[in-house]
């Protein structure tokens, strides 16, 4: 018989390689095809901003990344800021979830606008960027891949909020998105998402899916993230939370530590005192029912110190773990002993601070862990505290404001303060607070109220509200509401000069100088043209301030040497300054007040200087130079 023909080893061991690379060389061709074809996508953390072409703002589709479900994606703050960094520029960078966010305020109620509104008054001279890049349901996963992709951006600080969502956010271990409890398993699944194949695959795997859009968006998102309602304290499930938290607050820190980046991390708060236990192991007689009474009784009894222990018990033994452990915070300190550039922001302890008795419930806080705008205002303050302590962004700190001061002047309106009410009652009309919405008279509403009912069910863009709120202060002649909403604008949109000049023209109706000035320049510094100062000069002049006005005429000469109306008008004005500064005794002069009556024709303010030749003509009624100034004047 003829034997079969060998195959040479050699040949086999490229038959075997082939076999092995085929698959391979399948899923590169499909990944190259799909790509190609334009399907799925890349999750950048920024991208080029659809208004302003050299500025980057954040991906509004990053979430998606974490989210297995897109109708769960969040959508943050889209806070644009300048590709090519100014000199002069101190940037920040938020990170965390909900709570950095600002909810339910979102816009000027969150704690990073109460931040940037003081850092811009301490330092008018500089260009301070707080950039918010929270996501409500994120945890550490979201808050270590957005850390890794910051160093690239320059900034000078990242502040960090976050720790209450390890177990229901996001991935988290006992979240209806939960894909497993080792971090480095789930960083991988990260990473495998940002592949076409994988995007498809999960997609395809989406249509086998019951339909979310009738059952389970009409309940609340807390709702639907959560998979394990029932996390028992000590348990498996309870170390693995912590565990996911340590490990990625841990990498994350130790790289920003490694850039260089000074970083901020602020321990939680929550509350204690004001919300009974969400779910209580009824099968436990010291359960967190157990402890919540206890707590109760003995602050009735003003034994304040055992009853924040029982409340913190409790809060430790509820099931449903929308609270973080205390152990967290305990992480967050130990965490910042371990590197250089890492600090910490004890928010607990400064917030526990303004309580009464050192414990926190429903004077700083709306529900379980969201502050109400006071809380936010003093979480402001402890970062803008320890900002100060480690002095950053300039060791003079002149002219830092206190507390008290800042809360006053921040730009809350009406309608941001109504629509946190409103969407609050919303929230805890659903699960787990199931609690009545309170009846609202519809037919004596206020058109503020209107207008925060409008904002709060998304019917109008938090811009529209504002300017429906400005034109309703404005025409019932309520200049200062106005300006809180003009200013307010501001702080939304930072990078464009024509909100600030509207702003500073209300100032100027208020006789608020300094308030005026400060905003004309930061207008000016946006937008550097000679037309700009000029008309801001005449706005300074027009109001009688005067000396508000050189700075912005001699902006204007630096730029056109050849304008000599500007030199003219400073010599007026200065003119004008030093006799007023001066107890003269040739006040009643003739010839000192006809030149002040030539510098304020000079200026376009006739009625002053009709006063002076008025004044001269009463003295010396054939004076012919006043006489043709007033016929100058009267014609």
């Amino acid at each position: 018989m003829n034997q079969p023909p060998t195959i040479p080893p050699s040949r086999s061991q490229w038959f075997k390689i082939v076999a092995i690379a085929l698959p391979f060389l399948f899923l590169l061709l499909l990944e190259g095809m799909l790509r190609w074809v334009g399907y799925g996508q890349d999750y950048p953390l920024f991208i080029t901003s659809t208004t302003q072409a050299d500025h980057w703002v954040m991906n509004p589709q990053i979430s998606e990344k974490y989210f297995s479900e897109n109708a769960d994606a969040t959508i943050g703050y889209q806070e644009a800021f300048p590709m090519e960094k100014k000199a002069n520029t101190f940037r920040v960078f938020v990170l965390g979830a909900s709570t950095a966010v600002g909810y339910p305020y979102l816009h000027n109620g969150s704690f990073h606008r109460w931040l940037q509104y003081r850092l811009n008054r301490t330092f008018p001279d500089k260009d301070i960027e707080v950039i918010n890049l929270a996501l409500t349901a994120v945890n550490s996963y979201t808050v270590l891949d957005f850390a890794k992709q910051l160093s690239d951006y320059q900034p000078n600080a990242v502040l960090i909020y976050a720790g209450h969502n390890e177990y229901y956010g996001a991935l988290g271990i006992g979240s209806t998105t939960a894909i497993g409890s080792n971090p480095t398993l789930v960083h991988l699944m990260l990473k495998l998402r940002e592949y076409r194949i994988v995007q498809l695959l999960t997609n395809a795997l989406t249509l086998f899916k019951p339909s979310a859009s009738e059952t389970d968006l009409l309940e609340n998102l807390m709702k639907r993230m959560t998979a394990e309602q029932a996390i028992a304290y000590d348990s498996d499930l309870y170390h693995k939370g912590i565990r996911q938290y340590e490990v990625n607050m841990t990498e994350t820190l130790s790289f920003l530590n490694e850039q260089g980046i000074p970083t901020f991390i602020s321990t939680l708060i929550s509350n204690e005192k004001d919300l009974p236990p969400f779910i209580s192991d009824s099968t436990e007689e010291e359960s967190a029912d157990y402890y919540y009474q206890l707590g109760e009784t003995t602050y009735n009894e003003e034994e304040f110190t055992t009853a924040k222990q029982y409340f913190l018990q409790a809060k430790e033994l509820d099931l449903l773990r929308f609270r973080a452990p205390q152990t967290i915070n305990d992480i967050i300190r130990q965490l910042t002993d371990r590197f250089p550039q890492v600090h910490l922001v004890d928010t607990q302890v400064h917030l526990e601070a303004f309580v009464p008795n050192g414990i926190i419930g429903e004077e700083i806080l709306l529900e379980h862990v969201h502050p109400n705008l006071l809380g936010y205002s003093l979480i402001a303050d402890a970062f803008y505290q320890k900002l100060r302590e480690e002095d950053m962004i300039s060791r003079d700190w002149e002219q830092a404001s206190d507390w008290e001061q800042a809360h006053q002047e921040m730009p809350i309106t009406e309608v941001d303060s109504l629509k946190g009410v409103y969407e609050i009652m919303m929230l805890k009309e659903g699960w787990p607070f199931y609690e009545p919405i309170t009846k609202l008279d519809a037919t004596n509403r206020s058109l503020p109220e209107a207008i925060a009912g409008a904002l709060a069910v998304q019917q109008i863009s938090w811009e529209e509200a504002m300017e429906r709120l400005y034109q309703y202060y404005y025409q019932d002649q309520d200049y200062e509401e106005a300006l809180k909403v003009a200013e307010a604008v501001t702080l939304a949109h930072p990078n464009e000069p024509q909100f600030f000049t509207k702003a500073a023209g209300l100032a100027l109706q208020i006789d608020d100088m300094p308030k005026a000035n400060y905003l004309f320049q930061q207008a000016l510094s946006l937008n550097e043209s000679v037309s700009l100062a000029r008309q801001i000069a005449i706005n300074f002049i027009k109001a009688d301030a005067l000396k508000e006005a050189v700075p912005y005429l001699q902006y204007i000469t630096e730029r056109e040497p050849t304008d000599a109306l500007s030199f003219q008008l400073i010599g007026a004005i200065k003119s004008i300054l030093t006799f007023s500064e001066k107890e003269s005794s040739s006040e009643n002069d003739p010839k000192v007040m006809t030149q002040l009556a030539e510098n304020y024709l000079l200026l376009g303010k006739e009625n002053t200087a009709e006063m002076y030749l008025k004044t001269i003509l009463a003295q010396e009624p054939n004076n012919e130079r006043a006489l043709s100034l007033m016929n100058k004047i009267q014609n």
